[in-house]
């Protein structure tokens, strides 16, 4: 494979600055791929970045510590995405097993952390990308022709220096009193089209939901680490409004947990909630043209198998209050809309998966 012609101009940085050290996590699929890893890290560097990749490291090195120590200390990850790097991840396979092992030990202390970049080299969104990694943003190197253009976006992001940077706030065109002639500034023309961002709803991956006869929604599969199961219950219901309560049961299928556990939930903000306790409102992100607001619950209890614990409800660690109207539930009739749910265990692969709000309500 013949090296790309593609080197970006190095942004403009300060002599004296540290230059930002960055772990490289991929496969050893082929000598291609390797060639391939190898040439965008020298491409990385001639624009001052530092690189961490175990092509580098001396013969006799340790790598279970190079790996751990890597991924640990680094500014940032490179995750470099294809169809086999997910089956390594989660299947905890090879060195990339073991990487995702401690990248997701790391999500889990800080789920808003922006370390980890992934790079979707071959595949999908849906057949390349691990878990741990499907609520994130990605730059795309799947198309040669783009290459530069992909390294400039890249590049750009470990520096700190995006090309669409966010404008300086002004006064208000109103004045302190809100009163007088005013003059409306604008900037911008016509409205952008969509962001690659607020698109990428649609390689979501979704898994099957299903509703029994006492509208319990469960979401399960015997093979996964964990078993969710979520519920409601009715705690007021008239002509015009039905308030609920979320119920929600974790299983464990798989040997103890080391400890820490993480619940993140996307909920949709036109359901209103009245009543939030234990649970930690985050960002807000943007699927199928909706907006969702992330929930997350931090478990620092051993969870042994077969147990079930009563994470969300009266009697959990958590709990949820939701009501619907006639406006909510007619919206939400012509634009439905899903509770999206991670579970993040220390010692195993995060388990995801999406349920209709339609089954959590008798509206």
């Amino acid at each position: 494979m013949a090296k790309k012609e593609s080197r970006i101009a190095k942004p403009q940085t300060r002599l004296d600055a540290q230059a930002p050290c960055v772990f490289i996590s991929y496969t050893h699929e082929n000598d291609d791929h390797k060639r391939w890893v190898r040439d965008l890290c020298s491409d990385l560097i001639e624009n001052g970045i530092d690189i961490i990749l175990d092509q580098y490291l001396p013969k006799g090195g340790d790598i279970a510590a190079f790996m751990e120590q890597g991924v640990r200390k680094s500014q940032r990850v490179l995750m470099v995405l294809t169809p086999e790097y997910k089956r390594k991840a989660e299947q905890r396979e090879g060195g990339v097993g073991y990487e995702s092992l401690v990248i997701t030990a790391e999500l889990i202390k800080d789920l808003s952390t922006t370390k980890f970049i992934g790079i979707l080299k071959s595949g999908t969104w849906v057949d390349a990308v691990p878990s741990f990694l499907a609520s994130r943003n990605h730059v795309k190197f799947t198309e040669d022709a783009m290459y530069k253009q992909s390294l400039e976006e890249l590049v750009r992001e470990i520096h700190g220096v995006p090309k669409n940077q966010k404008p300086e706030l002004r006064p208000s065109p109103f004045g302190p009193d809100g009163d007088g002639t005013v003059k409306i500034a604008t900037r911008t023309g016509r409205k952008k089209a969509p962001s690659d961002k607020e698109n990428r709803s649609s390689e979501v991956r979704h898994m099957e939901a299903s509703e029994s006869k006492e509208q319990h929604a469960t979401l399960r599969a015997k093979d996964r680490p964990v078993h969710l199961q979520l519920s409601y219950k009715a705690l007021k219901r008239s002509t015009d409004l039905h308030k609920y309560t979320l119920l929600g049961t974790l299983t464990l299928n798989v040997p103890p947990t080391q400890g820490e556990w993480l619940l993140r939930l996307l909920w949709p903000v036109e359901v209103r909630i009245v009543r939030r306790k234990g649970l930690e409102e985050g960002k807000e992100y943007l699927f199928d043209n909706a907006r969702y607001k992330e929930l997350t619950l931090h478990g620092n209890r051993r969870i042994w198998p077969g147990e079930t614990v009563d994470v969300i409800g009266p009697d959990g660690l958590a709990e949820l209050e939701y009501e619907f109207d006639d406006a909510i539930w007619s919206n939400l009739k012509h634009r439905p809309r899903d509770l999206h749910y991670t579970v993040y265990l220390e010692d195993h692969r995060p388990v995801e998966g999406v349920i209709p709000f339609g089954a959590l309500n008798q509206f």
